[in-house]
């Protein structure tokens, strides 16, 4: 008999089992791992537990194959890593907001401000534009004093994304209407995911007022 670890394993002719028997050692021995098959596998610096798992499986070394939830796993992150990336990069970038969307915008904030500013303040102004203003209150007292604002037609700014051209006057809390005055503004889709996946628009409610100037200078209305 051979000086070393000896290990003999018994099989079912049913079913795979673990491996059982008596296990020697001899100090200074070579490790000898024998199966049913009576094959011998190097003595070169193998694992036990890899040579166990070899005398498991007759000998010979079965590599594991990815199952479907192994494979659905690495699709959803492979999804989500692309849609991090889209999200990851400048807002401005593919996010062009259509003349017609633009008015219809601004004739909805027109419509809301006089009556209830603070709805515009929470859901139509960007968080950028709500920093020029000392608070909500100092809105609110900018469009106290008026009781309706007339417009003309939006137009796009020449060579600009997302700023369009309006002129508008304020009638004030007596009816009196105040002149005409050419605004400036640009509205900032807060979806980042429109226009950069083709089933994804920038809706209405996306839509927020970013910048607003009277071509003279300052904040136009509020």
């Amino acid at each position: 008999m051979a000086c070393g670890l000896r290990v003999r394993t018994d099989y079912s002719s049913r079913q795979l089992r673990q491996p059982r028997g008596r296990i020697t050692a001899h100090e200074k021995c070579a490790l000898t791992v024998r199966n049913d098959e009576g094959s011998t596998p190097p003595n070169d610096g193998t694992s036990l537990s890899s040579l166990l798992a070899a005398t498991v499986t007759g000998g010979h070394q079965v590599e594991r194959k990815p199952g479907a939830r192994e494979i659905g796993i690495a699709l959803v992150s492979a999804a989500a890593g692309a849609i991090a990336t889209l999200v990851s990069q400048e807002a401005a970038a593919g996010e062009d907001i259509e003349r017609g969307a633009a008015e219809d915008f601004m004739d909805q904030l027109y419509d809301t401000v006089v009556d209830d500013p603070r709805l515009v303040w929470d859901t139509m102004l960007s968080d950028g534009l709500r920093s020029r203003h000392e608070g909500y209150e100092e809105f609110e007292a900018n469009w106290a004093q008026w009781s309706e604002v007339e417009r003309q037609r939006v137009s796009e700014k020449p060579d600009s994304q997302n700023w369009f051209l309006i002129s508008v006057a304020y009638v004030d809390q007596d009816g009196r209407e105040q002149s005409y005055r050419p605004i400036e503004f640009q509205l900032l889709c807060v979806n980042p995911l429109a226009n950069r996946l083709v089933v994804l628009n920038c809706d209405q409610d996306d839509l927020r007022l970013h910048d607003a100037y009277n071509t003279s200078g300052g904040l136009a209305g509020g």
